[in-house]
């Protein structure tokens, strides 16, 4: 992910994953991203934000602690994307892996 930082949030509305990164170019593949929540399991689906958009996904549970998502490129894109103003908000951080 050229330009991009990654980081993955707890908060009361569920996990949030934030791909960030002005003025970085689209994704030109879908990118998996793997995360770990220490001493449970992972959630079912996570909030992500990517390019101004937000959607919520499914976590695909690897083992006890780790799971992962994959973040869609920029042609596909589902309807289910909405663009989104600043996030706002702090929460209790995970740990992407």
């Amino acid at each position: 992910m050229v330009g991009r930082s990654l980081s993955l949030e707890e908060g009361l509305d569920g996990a949030r994953l934030t791909a960030a990164g002005e003025g970085a170019p689209a994704l030109v593949r879908p990118l998996m991203v793997a995360m770990r929540w220490p001493g449970r399991r992972p959630p079912a689906r996570v909030h992500v934000r990517l390019d101004g958009r937000e959607s919520s996904l499914d976590v695909e549970a690897l083992a006890d602690g780790l799971g992962r998502v994959v973040l869609p490129h920029h042609e596909g894109r589902t309807p289910r994307w909405k663009r989104v103003g600043p996030l706002t908000g702090t929460g209790e951080r995970g740990r992407l892996w």
